[in-house]
């Protein structure tokens, strides 16, 4: 379910166009307009994207802000603010709900054009948002990565997921997730427009001399299919005391020490150098690769305290290799494993029907809440991570997480409307 929070018809129907071009059924979006509807899903509804207009005049939209903020549950939620951006500016939505859980914030006029892109985005990397979660005791060498096409409207999307993440971790103070994130989409997008596409500090002056868009720049560059099919990959490794951000772009590189130097005797105030400007003052090191396509953020964890909820603590953390057997055929179903990281290989009577990644966030829920034998065998494809939950663990994790067992429960239900195909939706 997708819950939209909205009064404004004339909005509504913007943003079930703009969803329906991304493949968003009508039966998915639930419009909630009153105080009433909006308390009932929020309370006792698990949908996994919200979107909400901060510019509704009609509904109490910080009592809702506050009821999402204090609602556990929604720490496993992509939440959208969209407002209007004729009214108070960006910067003032952003400072006002700085420490809420809004992934990202959208100008009602880029509804058209933005707003399906990013909640594809925000679906594809559900595992990452609902991991945070779960995860927040299991800090030790966490990593991973994310890949960005060459498209500037969806860079603030994956920088609102990492940000928020890295919040809900503790790594970073509630306080600075909206400057880390504006540093992250400034360069993000110099890794996609000076690095993937080869637009000059000399060619991106003229053209905003001539009054288009970095946007518009980009998208002329993409007409090449090499050029296209570039990607800019953001990493992270989170380790005792710091966390390193890398972002690494596909293109030629450039000289480092020039443009630093550049930057130096320019206006602070320049469009240019800005992600770099607001990196430094974030991060305890910035480094650039001697190349000039690899820039890293080095941040010292804060050991934040907050209110999401460790979850798993009840668990038992597994680390496997290769060739690692989870479960077997026949078996007795005394587990679940939540997957922190790893490919894992599915055989049925000795045959491979399947491949369980991270995506899927549980494995072997079926048999162990329905006490019985494991129908499949599970094989570790590579190196990975797991989290053990007995029934013990389980009961404990539920009593004070009741939520969980709701999302276990429409997990269950994807999986076999997948398994079953089109008709089993009828």
């Amino acid at each position: 379910m997708i819950a939209v929070i909205n009064s404004d018809s004339e909005l509504e129907g913007k943003i079930q166009q703009a969803l329906t071009k991304f493949g968003v059924a009508p039966e998915e979006l639930k419009f909630l307009s009153t105080p009433e509807v909006i308390t009932d899903i929020v309370k006792f509804y698990f949908p996994e994207i919200i979107i909400i207009n901060l510019s509704d005049t009609t509904l109490k939209i910080d009592d809702v802000i506050s009821l999402i903020n204090l609602d556990r549950r929604f720490l496993s939620f992509g939440v959208v603010a969209i407002f209007n951006a004729s009214g108070d500016g960006e910067e003032t939505f952003l400072a006002k709900y700085r420490t809420s859980n809004i992934i990202t914030f959208l100008e009602n006029y880029r509804i058209a054009s933005n707003l399906g892109l990013i909640v594809k985005i925000i679906r594809q990397n559900y595992q990452l948002i609902f991991q945070s979660d779960f995860a927040t005791n299991i800090r030790d060498g966490a990593s991973g990565s994310l890949l960005i096409e060459n498209n500037i409207q969806s860079v603030s999307a994956y920088t609102g997921i990492i940000s928020t993440m890295l919040v809900r971790r503790g790594i970073i103070w509630p306080d600075d997730k909206i400057q880390l994130q504006i540093a992250l989409e400034e360069l993000i997008v110099n890794a996609i427009e000076h690095g993937n596409c080869g637009i000059t500090y000399e060619d991106k002056s003229r053209g905003l001399e001539e009054g288009r868009s970095v946007v518009d720049l980009v998208e002329e560059r993409n007409r090449d299919p090499k050029i296209a099919a570039r990607k800019v990959e953001v990493l992270w490794d989170i380790e005792d005391t710091q966390t390193v951000l890398s972002i690494i772009d596909q293109g030629k590189g450039f000289d480092v020490m020039a443009l630093l130097n550049k930057l130096r005797d320019q206006d602070k105030m320049s469009f240019h150098g800005r992600g770099i400007r607001l990196a430094s003052a974030l991060a305890r090191e910035v480094k650039y690769s001697r190349r000039g396509n690899k820039v890293s953020l080095y941040l010292d964890n804060t050991n934040a305290e907050h209110d999401i909820p460790p979850g798993l603590r009840a668990g038992e953390p597994i680390i496997v290799k290769k060739g690692d057997i989870i479960v077997r055929e026949g078996e007795e179903s005394d587990c679940l494993f939540y997957i922190t990281s790893g490919k894992y290989i599915v055989y049925v009577n000795g045959k491979r029907v399947d491949t369980v990644t991270p995506n899927e966030i549980f494995m072997g829920e079926m048999a162990f809440i329905l006490s019985q034998t494991r129908t499949a065998t599970i094989i570790a494809d590579g190196p990975g991570k797991l989290v053990r939950i007995d029934h013990k663990a389980f009961i404990s994790i539920i009593r004070e997480y009741p939520h969980y067992v709701m999302f276990l429960s429409r997990l269950i239900a994807q999986r076999l409307l997948r398994r079953s195909g089109p008709s089993a939706k009828k």
